[in-house]
């Protein structure tokens, strides 16, 4: 049904869109595809003009600024954020494995899964800048070498807004991370500094831990 949904949005914006010509019609189309793909997430963009290296290391987070579609109510507005590795500490099924006696692929601690974004500041014109959290993965290409491109968008969950059953099962380990990191990265210790608010109501767990990372 969502899907379903999903592409009635893009079919009636691309039926006006035929309307109209040139850029508008373009920029509507390629809004309406980024709002059928959004669904309850929020889209972002990397804000850079060229591949930002990624260290493939568990202890390096790399600073990462971000933007929305410029359409958008918040397509004025700057974001800070950090991308940060995790490591998948839960057994997943193995691909291609179904039926009773799925086959399970263990944990790998202290190998690199992925990259996490964390878009913790948003500054928009006229006003001050305001602390968020919203989390997502951060594609970075070739594994090997990871690169972040302006073409390697983010679908980010509001952490404050879901509910915590529903959050990655690695948000805690990256908010450790960030936290863990702090007193030697001034990257990692701006991402908590901002976020302090919010990481302490999402992981009231650690909250001793995130005092200590700010002071």
């Amino acid at each position: 049904m969502e899907k379903i949904l999903r592409a009635r949005v893009i079919v009636s914006v691309v039926a006006c869109a035929a309307l109209l010509s040139g850029c508008v019609a373009a920029d509507l189309v390629h809004l309406a595809v980024h709002s059928a793909e959004e669904g309850f997430s929020v889209k972002y963009f990397p804000n850079v003009d060229r591949g930002v290296q990624v260290e493939p290391s568990l202890n390096v987070v790399t600073a990462m600024p971000y933007k929305r579609h410029f359409l958008r109510e918040e397509g004025k507005c700057k974001f800070d954020g950090v991308v940060v590795p995790w490591e998948r500490t839960w057994s997943v099924p193995a691909q291609g494995s179904d039926g009773g006696d799925q086959a399970m692929l263990p944990p790998e601690p202290g190998k690199i899964a992925g990259y996490a974004a964390v878009i913790y500041q948003r500054t928009c014109p006229n006003a001050a800048p305001e602390g968020i959290l919203h989390v997502g993965i951060q594609g970075t290409g070739v594994f090997a070498k990871p690169v972040v491109i302006p073409a390697y968008s983010v679908g980010a969950q509001d952490v404050m807004n879901t509910p915590v059953g529903n959050r990655p099962k690695w948000l805690p380990q990256v908010v450790e991370r960030l936290v863990d990191l702090a007193p030697t990265s001034a990257v990692a210790k701006q991402a908590v500094v901002t976020a302090q608010d919010k990481l302490l109501a999402a992981l009231p767990e650690i909250a001793p831990a995130i005092k200590a990372a700010v002071q």
